[in-house]
């Protein structure tokens, strides 16, 4: 049996198991994944989707009634996992970065490392605190250049300090973190990667906060006003992005942990007596979200 025979047979099983056989009435189904699976006229009703991912799926015609959604306790649980490795990785790298950096003269021999610290920061911190404050259309390239840069970040240093602080292995190791990163996030975006973003955002958001406002104490304590209270409001803008980002981190867990319809084709689904709690229907098709509907589905 060659390949071709192989595929025709795996397509075959396919479609006799297709999704649209399947009855899940009445079932445990917290936590499992329907992301992108045809689910036209399943029956959901009476069962415990808490924590499902149905975002891409299709849902026209679905029976949801009797439904209980929002979040579950073993996702909130990995998703502050993922958070809390990231800030400590993020973190331990930030500071064996950033205080060095400090006692470096102006354009001195590792000053073009500097100026490449600072500018994945920057664009690691910023992309990360400005995503809800930016249209739509630009969030996803907000998320993905936040998301690159702080992988660029993290490989330049780690790989670094595992090549005893070769400066090719380092960047070698930054331009590979920063390509897979950008791929990754463009080809398969996640809500736990959200989670993951955000956090290392807020982590180098806080590390460039702190950074200038130790150069903004320098310039005004040798009298350059004008820079001080530049690098100063810097400073200061920073530290809002990094507030930001901790609180997009602690949606983002919610979010990872609840149901979520992201996307999803609900074209003439029933909801009748549902429990909807902590729901995301974010471009949802062929469903109204009012602004009680809102409040339900997003309430604790």
């Amino acid at each position: 049996m060659n390949w071709a025979d192989l595929s025709k047979l795996f397509v075959t099983w396919r479609f006799m198991t297709s999704d649209r056989d399947y009855n899940f009435t009445n079932k445990d189904l917290r936590n499992r994944s329907f992301k992108g699976r045809n689910l036209k006229g399943s029956n959901f009703s009476g069962s415990d989707i808490r924590g499902c991912d149905f975002s891409y799926a299709i849902l026209a015609g679905a029976n949801f009634e009797r439904v209980r959604t929002g979040i579950t306790f073993n996702r909130v649980i990995l998703g502050a996992i993922i958070a809390i490795f990231t800030i400590i990785l993020t973190a331990n790298a930030v500071l064996r970065t950033v205080f060095p950096s400090l006692g470096e003269p102006v354009l001195g021999k590792n000053w073009s490392y500097i100026i490449a610290l600072i500018v994945s920061l920057g664009i690691s911190g910023a992309g990360s605190g400005i995503i809800t404050f930016i249209i739509p259309q630009l969030s996803k390239l907000t998320f993905v250049l936040s998301a690159t840069a702080s992988a660029t970040f993290i490989g330049f240093v780690y790989a670094g300090l595992a090549a005893d602080k070769n400066p090719q292995i380092a960047i070698l190791g930054a331009t590979i973190g920063g390509l897979l990163m950008a791929f990754y996030t463009l080809r398969f975006p996640s809500r736990i990667v959200a989670v993951a973003v955000a956090s290392a955002g807020a982590v180098t958001g806080y590390g460039l906060a702190f950074w200038l406002w130790t150069l903004a104490l320098s310039s005004l304590t040798g009298q350059q006003f004008l820079w001080g209270i530049g690098l100063t409001m810097l400073s200061l803008t920073y530290l809002a992005l990094t507030f930001n980002s901790l609180i997009l981190t602690f949606k983002g867990i919610n979010k990872y942990a609840a149901t979520c319809f992201i996307n999803a084709d609900l074209s003439n689904a029933v909801f009748d007596s549902a429990i909807l709690k902590n729901t995301d229907f974010s471009r949802t098709i062929g469903i109204k979200i009012t602004s009680m509907w809102n409040w339900i589905v997003n309430s604790n």
